[in-house]
């Protein structure tokens, strides 16, 4: 036995028979640092016999916790994600009803659970309406039975209202008349019913130049199918043509289920099929959609009307009956040329194989909803297209919904017994630090001039904070007024739905012309995510969040730091990404670099983009797209590095080290390293990771461990990495 497992030991033993210790899980962790990691200790340069433990039960099993995900056989300084997540990786498998599992996964599920809790008692008369109407939801929801015995029938009343689906002739949900078919009509009630036309976006947002109001937004459409790769192949065309194959035989599958004729929706569906590859061609791609000046085209609808006549414009909005306009209504247009172009496709195509694509469309967001039949043809769909094997569990599903839908009552419901008030002066503080440390990385920027480094400083100083939950929904009589146009049945799901979706939408166009309130929430507090909003200039973290390895109250701040102290950085960095430092501190879309410094800035994020273009993502066989990731890839790089120097920060006011975790023998900046390290630990299907790759914002969670850490100098530090050792680079990249 070393002399310090020694101390350790009787330190632990003399502790246990105080204080109710886990004596048992002091020493199973004690010989695991004795058997596995002796030869790690020469990494520490203080002397063993002088450091003080943390030797509670939450910070034992924490070590614990900590110590099952790593793999000790692993050179930190080879492979940082194999070394903090390899055994994690071993022993997890993927859930067949998803297509990846990861750490973030975890943490919902235990929120999930806790919902559940609170939700699955049914409604009483204690319940104001808002929580009753959220419980009378869940309930039905839950009820399969209903669901299965209604069958078809809530589609094909809807299919009815729509004029019918062209492909299933005069079968129930048929009916289509091509004399009466009128496409504006069609995409204003889609709009009305669903919140969206399919074929473009329109929507109710923030004026990125005038960020005080708000004004209409038309868009580009985003696709059925998971981006426009899937329709368009590339390097990756022979799988892209049978994920194609596999969308067609969905459809196809679907619409004999409703009883169309099978040779004649064989040839109807195909033609779909081609009209969405030529829809799918006149989009954008995400990575060329970064630059926010391009996409922010102002005009009125009058200008609008002039360059597209295919569609009257002003009408198209009014029949959707959510508000009045005329021709001098003010519009941006993110992507005019589309615009423009997919309104010339549809005047050229012919009109049956567009009604069979609106309505199709809208099938696609409603077969959620209906009985098995339908469902299994959806999961077996996406299981071939996003890797997941099994629908998920109802309970996941339903609890999901709920808490999407009625997300400010499940968030009372949440933050009533789940919530420590304490974390969020806790937080408040930890963003007082890290915006001290980011303060000074932008001193630190000598490839800025002073000016833009003085405007930069004004922008994180006047970041708004949005905490915990909103204060309002502790008020009874605010949340019954928020949610009063609903009355869930607690027998009817498909119901249910539908007065939410047209609720959805209808509440966002309620915004229009009306001034932007800063305080607002968009999201609800019990979800496990964190926000920036580029046009509020805001930082958002929910209650759902400040939990497991992000926070706990009595963890070292060593490990807090580690944990939401990387959340809070990487959205205060989105910022000044290679988008949001395209809006000033009062979230308009201004000019407010010196040219040098954008200059400066951009070949600082082409070393970002160049770096992560190289990553192979072995359970694809695919490269990363290091365009489409770069806003993600500047915030987790920047976030690392404003949580290490927030938490120095801190430490210096502390005057003293933190006690270290039990069995693990490392150091207060390694266990901070490895607390970052492990919220990456995840697991990829194929099809998932391919789906990642193609769309996500993100990179897959090894690359965003070994990513950020091989462009850090205080990880090297921390580690003794050799340089030119993997996770040392001589050559890094630093945009903060």
């Amino acid at each position: 036995m070393t002399l310090q497992s020694a101390v350790l030991l009787i330190s632990c033993l003399l502790l246990c028979m105080t204080d109710n210790v886990n004596t048992r899980a002091v020493l199973r962790s004690t010989e695991e640092y004795d058997n596995e990691v002796d030869d790690f200790s020469d990494q520490n340069d203080h002397d063993s016999s002088s450091r003080r433990y943390c030797l509670t039960d939450h910070c034992i099993q924490i070590a614990e916790d900590m110590r099952s995900r790593m793999d000790l056989s692993v050179d930190p300084c080879d492979d940082f994600y194999d070394y903090a997540c390899g055994t994690w990786v071993k022993n997890n498998e993927i859930p067949k009803e998803k297509s990846r599992y990861d750490m973030f996964a975890e943490i919902k599920e235990k929120v999930t659970t806790m919902l559940l809790e609170l939700l699955s008692s049914p409604a009483n008369d204690s319940d104001i309406p808002a929580i009753a109407n959220t419980k009378n939801n869940f309930k039905a929801c839950m009820k399969l039975d209903d669901i299965e015995q209604r069958g078809a029938q809530p589609l094909i009343a809807v299919l009815d209202s729509y004029g019918g689906w062209p492909v299933l002739g005069n079968n129930p949900g048929g009916n289509w008349n091509p004399d009466t078919f009128n496409f504006e009509h069609l995409m204003s009630k889609l709009l009305r019913d669903i919140g969206s036309s399919f074929l473009i976006n329109t929507y109710v947002t923030t004026d990125s130049k005038e960020s005080s109001r708000h004004l209409l937004q038309i868009d580009q459409a985003t696709p059925s199918m998971p981006s426009r790769d899937y329709y368009l192949g590339g390097t990756q065309d022979i799988a892209e043509k049978k994920y194609l194959k596999v969308y067609y035989g969905f459809m196809l599958n679907v619409s004999l289920m409703l009883g169309a004729e099978r040779e004649e929706a064989e040839r109807q569906l195909q033609e779909v099929v081609d009209f969405e590859i030529a829809v799918a061609n006149l989009t954008s791609p995400a990575e060329n959609r970064r630059d926010m000046e391009k996409l922010y085209n102002k005009m009125t609808l009058r200008d609008l009307q002039f360059d597209v006549p295919q569609v009257n414009w002003v009408n198209y909005i009014n029949n959707a009956n959510f508000v009045s306009v005329d021709q001098l209504e003010e519009v941006i247009v993110r992507e005019p040329n589309y615009v423009k172009e997919v309104m010339s496709l549809v005047s050229d195509t012919d009109q049956r194989t567009v009604a069979n694509y609106l309505v199709w469309r809208a099938i696609t967001n409603l077969i959620g909803q209906l009985s098995s039949e339908f469902r299994n043809a959806n999961t077996e769909y996406s299981s071939v297209v996003f890797g997941n094997r099994a629908e998920q569990s109802r309970n996941e599903t339903c609890m999901n919904h709920i808490n999407y839908v009625m997300r400010f009552a499940t968030g009372r419901l949440f933050i009533s017994q789940h919530y420590d008030e304490k974390s969020k002066e806790s937080t408040n503080r930890m963003i007082d630090y890290i915006q001290k440390a980011f303060g000074g990385m932008i001193d630190e920027s000598t490839w800025m001039d002073r000016d833009t480094r003085n405007v930069a400083k004004e922008k994180v100083w006047t970041m708004l904070r949005k905490i915990g939950y909103p204060d309002w929904i502790t008020n009874d009589d605010k949340l019954n007024e928020y949610y009063k146009y609903f009355n869930f049945s607690p027998d009817y799901h498909f119901g249910n739905y539908l007065q939410y979706v047209t609720w959805r939408i209808a509440k966002n166009f309620e915004y229009l012309r009306k001034p932007v309130d800063p305080d607002e929430w968009g999201v609800g507090p019990a979800i496990v995510n964190a926000f920036y909003d580029f046009t509020n200039n805001d930082i958002t973290f929910p209650a759902g969040i400040l939990q497991g390895l992000y926070y706990h109250k009595d963890s070292p701040n060593y490990l807090n730091f580690g944990g939401i102290g990387i959340v809070i950085g990487h959205e205060i960095t989105h910022g000044f990404d290679d988008r949001g430092r395209q809006y000033d501190k009062n979230g308009n879309l201004q000019q407010w670099w010196t040219e040098n410094s954008i200059k400066a800035y951009k070949e600082r994020a082409q070393c970002i983009v160049d770096q992560y273009d190289q990553y192979w993502f072995e359970e694809c066989n695919m490269t990363l797209n290091g365009v489409l990731t770069q806003g993600e890839n500047i915030a987790d790089n920047g976030g690392l590095k404003e949580a290490y120097k927030g938490y120095k920060i801190w430490l210096a006011d502390r005057g003293e080290e933190e006690p270290l975790l039990p069995g693990l023998n490392l150091t207060q900046e390694q266990l901070l390293f490895l607390n970052f390290g492990q919220i990456w630990c995840s697991k990829y299907t194929e099809q998932g990771a391919r789906n990642k790759v193609l769309s996500g914002a993100h990179s897959p969670g090894r690359y965003r461990c070994i990513g950020a850490l091989s462009n850090s100098p205080e990880f090297a530090d921390a580690f003794s990495c050799p340089v030119n050792s993997t996770m040392n680079p001589a050559n890094k990249c630093s945009v903060w």
